[in-house]
């Protein structure tokens, strides 16, 4: 009868242990998953900080007037990972590509081009230290 008992009391012991650790897994899991929206976000947010500061520096080159000029410089990565940037004069529109996704902003009504003039391309991709120059008809970018 006395061994009955202690095999019971060992067993519920086992059934205990396997609640806990259950319970210990699903709060990791929830933990893991909070993590990982949260950086999520961040990358999210520096993507959108990063299109509003392109959009904010053309801008500036514009209003300057004729003869300004500027850097774009822009941060390597975003979150670790490398990322895109879209510029698109005819949609007057700002795009950025990355890991976790796209973010958008607009462009103030301009005139902007790549290369050398407006008479180029207004659809380009930005990357890096590219100079921001206000040639009287609207910005060049590179």
């Amino acid at each position: 009868m006395g061994q009955t008992k202690l095999g019971q009391s060992g067993i519920e012991l086992l059934f205990v242990m396997g609640i806990m650790t259950t319970i210990f897994i699903i709060i990791m899991l929830v933990s893991y998953q909070a993590q990982s929206d949260t950086a999520a976000l961040s990358a999210d947010f520096e993507a959108q900080r990063i299109c509003h500061e392109i959009s904010f520096r053309i801008s500036t080159v514009d209003a300057a007037g004729n003869g300004t000029s500027a850097r774009l410089g822009l941060p390597e990565k975003i979150a670790g990972s490398n990322y895109t940037v879209f510029v698109s004069g005819q949609s007057q529109r700002i795009s950025i590509l990355y890991a976790n996704g796209v973010a958008g902003c607009m462009l103030p009504a301009l005139s902007i081009a790549n290369g050398t003039g407006i008479g180029s391309s207004s659809n380009f991709y930005v990357n890096g230290d590219m100079p921001l120059r206000n040639i009287g008809q609207g910005v060049v970018v590179g």
